[in-house]
């Protein structure tokens, strides 16, 4: 009816259009069927349950950040030599698998991130053996190849650079892996035992779940690929893969493209947000 209309355009600042009324109105012996009275009276039943349930899994979520800040970033507690590959393994296991149930979570995934940054705990060790000596050492030859590398543009300028690093073998040999402590490097040989052999299926694993954590990072106001290129570099070394990786034209062509409809996407997304949210208050600027 006009008063209808009238009144969705004064809530919702627009109305269907005639087509879109009729599929209402052809759904509406459907909705006729559906006992409303009833269905919210089971949700209210039911609906202690529900926050009993998820009260339980916050719970869950907590007893994980407490156990990791208990244990720290030595394995030797939970009686893990990370030197011996089977044993390392085992652990790698274990905490891959707390990682993909914890960070089902869009809050867990920043704890998570916390972890990563701070390296506090196993979490944050997970993809370098549970050796916080390696990270520091990879992280900084890996942030000193990337130093200033902050937008596509700086990155078209510098593939053979990159490219040179990304397939470049025997890591092991570099000066500053040979300047770790024995036992980081054991930890090391270990992983390369592992990336090599019956830990390969793993090991992909847990550079894989970290790819959705690494990918917040790298959004934001300001562009910055640093953190997933970093990422890229470390799954490289670690893993010693024949396979290697190859940045080419083509790739920062392609990345030029995925940040400009991004960015057109993004704010497309925060325009129909802000109309769903205000639509009294939204109006679509018209020439006149």
């Amino acid at each position: 009816s006009l008063d209808m209309r009238k009144s969705i355009e004064t809530r919702y600042g627009s109305a269907p259009t005639d087509e879109g009324a009729q599929a209402w109105k052809d759904r509406h012996k459907w909705r006729r069927e559906v006992d409303l009275s009833s269905a919210r009276q089971y949700l209210l039943q039911h609906l202690p349950t529900g926050d009993k349930r998820l009260q339980q899994v916050r719970d869950t979520q907590s007893d994980f950040q407490h156990w990791a800040a208990h244990i720290g970033t030595e394995p030797l507690k939970l009686f893990i030599d990370t030197t011996h590959p089977k044993t390392l393994l085992y652990l790698q296991t274990i905490m891959l698998n707390l990682q993909i149930i914890y960070a089902q979570d869009s809050a867990a995934n920043a704890w998570l991130a916390e972890q990563e940054a701070n390296t506090s705990s196993l979490f944050g060790t997970l993809r370098y053996g549970f050796s916080p000596a390696l990270k520091h050492a990879l992280h900084q030859e890996a942030d000193a190849l990337l130093n200033g590398l902050g937008d596509v543009t700086n990155l078209a300028t510098r593939i053979g650079e990159l490219n040179g690093v990304l397939n470049h073998q025997g890591f092991a040999d570099k000066p500053w892996m040979k300047a770790l402590k024995q036992p980081v490097q054991d930890t090391f040989k270990a992983l390369g035992e592992l990336a090599s052999g019956a830990g390969k299926a793993r090991f992909e694993s847990v550079l894989l779940a970290w790819v959705p954590i690494d990918s917040r990072m790298a959004l934001g106001k300001q562009q910055n690929i640093v953190a997933l290129l970093r990422t890229l570099l470390i799954g490289q070394i670690l893993l010693d893969s024949t396979a290697r990786v190859a940045i080419n034209e083509q790739t920062v062509t392609k990345l030029k493209q995925w940040v400009s409809e991004w960015q057109v996407l993004n704010k497309q997304i925060s325009e129909l947000v802000r109309s769903w949210q205000y639509p009294n208050a939204y109006n679509t600027r018209q020439s006149t």
